[in-house]
Parts: C-alpha cells; sequence; structure tokens
C-alpha cells in the first residue's frame, strides 16, 4: 500500500470501488472532525487563527460531504483531482491548519487499509 500524498491522491482515491471510496469519505469526516479540534484547542493559535482555522476546515468538510453525496449517488460533480485542488486552495489560506488537514486524509486512508 503506497502512501497518500497530494500528488497520488487524485489516482489513489479515484481507483477505489464505489463502496470503499464512501468508505474513505466517511472516514475523512471523521477524521476532519478531530482536526477541528486540533484547531481550536491549539494554544499556540490566537483567537483570530483559530476562527480562520475553523473556517476553511469548514470549507474543506462542505467540499467532502459533496463527494459523498455524488458516491451515493453515482454522480461526479467534480473529480477527485478537482476536490484535491480545491482543498489545497482552501489551506493555503491558512498555512496553520495544513498538519491538521494532512493527517486526516492520511489516517483516512490507512484506516480503510487496514482490513483489505
Amino acid at each position: 500500500m503506497a502512501d497518500l500524498t497530494l500528488e497520488n491522491f487524485d489516482s489513489i482515491i479515484s481507483e477505489l470501488p464505489s463502496q470503499l471510496k464512501i468508505l474513505y469519505f466517511e472516514t475523512l469526516a471523521h477524521n476532519l472532525t478531530i482536526a477541528g479540534r486540533g484547531v481550536w484547542s491549539n494554544e499556540k493559535f490566537t483567537c483570530d487563527q483559530k476562527v480562520n482555522g475553523m473556517k476553511w476546515l469548514n470549507e474543506i468538510m462542505h467540499r467532502v460531504l459533496n463527494k459523498l453525496i455524488d458516491e451515493r449517488r453515482n454522480i461526479c460533480s467534480f473529480s477527485e483531482n478537482d476536490f484535491i485542488n480545491i482543498v489545497i486552495q482552501h489551506v493555503k489560506q491558512c498555512p496553520e491548519i495544513q498538519g491538521d488537514i494532512a493527517w486526516a486524509f492520511k489516517d483516512s486512508y490507512k484506516t480503510i487499509n487496514k482490513n483489505r
């Protein structure tokens, strides 16, 4: 199993069978809630950084839910490549959340592969 990276996200996630892709995005949604805790409880962040981090994390969560809806309906409003590029743009708006977001994406992939 290859590690999930920005460079291979599109190829790895788009090749998953539908049920595993749904599981990935469900797990990612769960992990993003944990990442949110990391943002709002980070004592190194100012209040403004926390609010900004939660704003952009919420935007990422919005896209994750869109992907879940698409997968469940078997439609494609936007590709995995489009998705990851949107996430990258959101993280650029608040680089402080990069580590928490990267953890959520990587851990979600590891989690779905534990039983494969």
